[in-house]
């Protein structure tokens, strides 16, 4: 989108001073110069601060003690607009804004707070095209928050710890929250999804997270059902023992878990404020059922223990046969080896023990390797016989054990709650007060089982939020998505291409790539090698595949039919990998200087770069670079504007301010 810096300003706090302009054109390579402690690097951070970032940026010191307002005018799509923002102060940065629309960019008004940060985050987002997309319908995460203006600084700014870091390609993407930000809003910037998948990319992050949590809720209630299904059975019985259960209510022998609980319900529906008459016979029914209890735990143990020693021999004599095969292989191995006296001993042989011609011997030896070879295969057959039944009677054993361990559960369960009544209630079963008692208890469980039904409720939300997210990412299409950011990534390395030569990179011819995963440029050379910025040495290889990149960027976002990057780019001090220091101050010294007139020509190529950029974007490009280095680096190229030289005493801050 057409977005470029017309002029930034700043207002001194001594209202008796004039204000500080610096003034930029569009559609070039604007260039502030200047020895080091002159400002120049606090462009970046001005800029930035009247875009509405989080935090103030500004260095401490000069500028921000003699600066009331910091503004720009910017040029978008044809109209002016002035921004500006206070000083912070001793705060992290300051909420009071200036904004107007200008009808051109030559009247500059006093500002006054007449807007807040998020207003004019709101009114950057609409300028850009970004008001109306969502981030997702209710999903709270700083990671899946509709994409905003201030994520684009990325594409922006070249800060002077960034142009040439080997670990960091992208402003302020040092931190988790950028960049993860960042990585989603890659694909959108690109042109590979539109407006609308994000939406949805959001909303279907929200019912993944929505599944999840219910279908924990539903695992819970499904672990907790076994024992509570012994608990409302023993109720049952103490209801019955304590008068509750109507005559006309009789238990079945197939009654179900929601028979129990219809009649449960009957009773507590049935409870008024008159004395509960326990029924003649009711505690010796409790105690019977007791007993019948206690001799089902009985024989289930017994049963139990009975088939635990079954599995033990099983699997002990299991393992002897496995041993005494073993030991019959050795054997059979051994007897094997009499072979050697077939040869021996042939037909023409003497009898080694009498020296008489005879083939006795021969014969008998034949005989014993036939034995050994029909006895190797019958202690196979036998020995694969007994392990496969031994098997299958090891796994039927093994699941008796278990069958008969749910059942004692269940046995017991319902025994600890007579058991616990008996004890808990027995000097007090006929008073009116612990009989409501137990009613209350008999209701929570109640509500707790209608709770355990609503699973079924809870099952159908499941499929219907499993069927909704099977329609988003069927919508979303991810593979026909990673297609087209694949294009656009080999149309952004097609750009690099010729800067990486310009730039004097290492290996200028090999494929480089902004890798979106890591958020780094990956080189890929002829042989198929792989290598990541980090992994690359040299500060001239980082600031070139930094440069080559971002200016790769913003060829491709220019062709886009909807872009929403802005067209300007801040570049500070793309020379220190040359100069890290300072120029010398007698130019004449570089044209002697072999080392210093090869890196002259290293940074006269830089702004070539910059400037064929320029002429190539079709959308427009502004750029602002902020060097130390001199004129004499750029004379001769096209589309170069010297904003100011910040040297001999010129300052960002002027002299008469300091007074």
């Amino acid at each position: 989108m057409k977005f470029e810096i017309v002029k930034i300003i700043l207002w001194p706090k001594d209202s008796e001073k004039q204000i500080r302009t610096l003034e930029f054109k569009t559609d070039e390579v604007n260039v502030i110069t200047g020895d080091s402690q002159t400002g120049k690097s606090s462009i970046v951070a001005i800029i930035d601060y009247c875009l509405a970032s989080t935090k103030c940026s500004i260095p401490v010191g000069i500028i921000r003690e003699k600066t009331d307002w910091f503004g720009l005018i910017i040029k978008v799509t044809g109209k002016y607009l002035m921004l500006a923002r206070r000083e912070p102060g001793a705060i992290i940065a300051s909420s009071e804004f200036f904004i107007e629309e200008l009808a051109d960019f030559t009247t500059i008004s006093q500002p006054h707070k007449n807007s807040t940060a998020e207003s004019v985050k709101q009114r950057l987002n609409e300028l850009c095209g970004l008001s109306n997309i969502t981030g997702g319908v209710g999903y709270e995460s700083n990671y899946y928050k509709r994409p905003s203006f201030r994520d684009l600084a990325a594409f922006q700014f070249q800060a002077q710890h960034i142009v040439a870091n080997p670990n960091t390609l992208f402003y302020k993407a040092d931190t988790t929250e950028h960049r993860e930000r960042l990585k989603m809003i890659f694909p959108l910037v690109l042109g590979a999804v539109t407006a609308e998948d994000l939406r949805k990319k959001a909303y279907l992050k929200e019912l993944e997270a929505d599944l999840e949590k219910k279908k924990n809720v539903l695992a819970l209630k499904k672990a907790s059902i076994d024992q509570w299904v012994g608990q409302i059975k023993g109720q049952f019985y103490i209801a019955n023992e304590i008068g509750l259960v109507p005559k006309e209510i009789v238990e079945g022998d197939n009654w179900t878990t929601f028979d129990y609980v219809n009649a449960l319900t009957r009773i507590t529906g049935a409870i008024d404020s008159k004395v509960i008459q326990i029924p003649i016979g009711s505690t010796e029914d409790s105690i019977k059922r007791i007993i019948k209890l206690k001799n089902e735990e009985r024989d289930l143990s017994r049963i139990l223990e009975s088939k635990r020693s079954f599995l033990y021999q099983f699997q002990k004599f299991d393992q002897a046969v496995s041993e005494n095969l073993e030991l019959g292989e050795i054997g059979l191995k051994r007897s094997s080896s009499s072979g050697w006296l077939t040869t021996l001993l042939s037909e023409e042989s003497k009898c080694v023990l009498c020296g008489s011609d005879s083939d006795a011997a021969s014969k008998n030896i034949a005989k014993l390797i036939e034995y050994s070879k029909n006895l190797k295969e019958r202690t196979k057959q036998i020995g694969h016989s007994v392990s496969d039944t031994f098997g299958n009677e090891i796994t039927t054993v093994k699941k008796d054990i278990t069958s008969n361990e749910e059942k004692l559960n269940q046995v017991r369960q319902q025994l600890n709650v007579l058991m616990k009544n008996e004890k808990d209630e027995q000097s007090a079963r006929q008073k009116e007060s612990n009989i409501y008692k137990f009613i209350g208890g008999l209701e929570y469980s109640l509500k707790e089982y209608s709770l355990y039904l609503t699973s079924s409720s809870l099952n159908d939300e499941i499929k219907n939020l499993e069927k909704n997210i099977t329609i988003l990412r069927n919508d979303l299409n991810p593979r026909a998505e990673t297609i087209k950011i694949n294009n656009a990534m080999d149309a952004v390395s097609k750009n690099m291409l010729g800067y990486q030569s310009m730039l004097g990179v290492e290996k200028p011819d090999s494929t480089a790539f902004v890798d979106i995963k890591e958020l780094t440029v990956r080189v890929e050379s002829k042989d198929g090698k792989k290598d990541y910025l980090w992994e690359i040495g040299s500060g001239a290889n980082w600031m070139g595949y930094h440069i080559s990149a971002i200016l790769g960027l913003h060829e491709h976002f220019a062709t886009l039919s909807k872009n929403y990057v802005p067209n300007f780019l801040v570049i500070d001090q793309p020379s220190q990998v040359y100069f890290p220091d300072k120029w010398p101050k007698d130019e004449s010294r570089i044209a002697s200087d072999k080392k210093l007139a090869n890196d002259l020509l290293r940074v006269h190529s830089i702004f070539k770069s910059l400037s064929n950029s320029v002429k190539k974007n079709k959308n427009g490009l502004q750029i602002i670079v902020l060097e130390h280095a001199p004129e004499l680096t750029w004379n001769g190229i096209d589309k170069i504007h010297v904003v100011e030289k910040f040297r001999d005493g010129n300052k960002l801050i002027p002299n008469d301010w300091m007074s």
